[in-house]
């Protein structure tokens, strides 16, 4: 890291977000000892073509305090702040309070065509668009473990439930599973959203 920061000469904040989303974790520190080693290489200015007033190779002097690394969820929650998805996990472990194996999954959505089904998906794209009669309607695609869909809220679902998609991450949506009229794949046309069901609680 001291190479790094000697060569480029970056911002706090630039330092800040590379080691918040893991930039220097190949490098073997803790992104505790990252910070620390970041803090002390910033109060020792650089002079032009000299470098540090300090050797590169010293190690960081840490606090006399324990230290306590980001969990998982933290650093994925960092991830998604700073660069709008985490990378460390899927999407969905910033949600492990979700009760998932209540729900059909995506990808079991082929074989019920016709049917009336309830998932839940973290919502990862929608958009707005007129009805031929001119009202309003949306297009939500959400995902979960096995796959994604594009769910269908025609006017009417919209209103009643269109604040549901705008007000919770991760939607349970009820709805009848329908095949592309070439056969090719399937969407669900919504009767319902709400929040998703979270995990009961443990009796222990």
């Amino acid at each position: 890291m001291s190479d790094f920061y000697n060569r480029t000469a970056p911002s706090t904040d630039e330092m800040d977000h590379l080691i918040r989303t893991g930039a220097f974790d190949t490098f073997g520190q803790s992104r505790t000892e990252q910070f620390w080693q970041f803090k002390e290489l910033a109060q020792w200015p650089a002079i032009a073509g000299q470098g540090l007033l300090l050797a590169s190779d010293e190690k960081p002097i840490l606090p006399n305090v324990p230290l306590e690394e980001p969990s998982l969820i933290e650093r994925l929650q960092s991830e998604q702040d700073i660069l709008g998805f985490p990378v460390a996990d899927h999407p969905l472990a910033l949600f492990p309070g979700i009760h998932w194996d209540s729900y059909c999954p995506i990808s079991d959505l082929k074989d019920n065509h016709g049917k009336r089904v309830t998932i839940a998906g973290l919502i990862i794209e929608d958009r707005i668009h007129r009805q031929e009669d001119g009202r309003l309607m949306k297009f939500v695609s959400v995902c979960d473990a096995t796959g994604i869909i594009e769910c269908e809220l025609f006017a009417g679902v919209y209103r009643r439930f269109g604040i549901e998609t705008a007000r919770n991450p991760v939607i349970e949506i009820v709805g009848k599973v329908m095949a592309f009229a070439n056969g090719n794949g399937h969407t669900l046309q919504v009767h319902r959203v709400a929040k998703a069901r979270s995990l009961p609680h443990s009796l222990d």
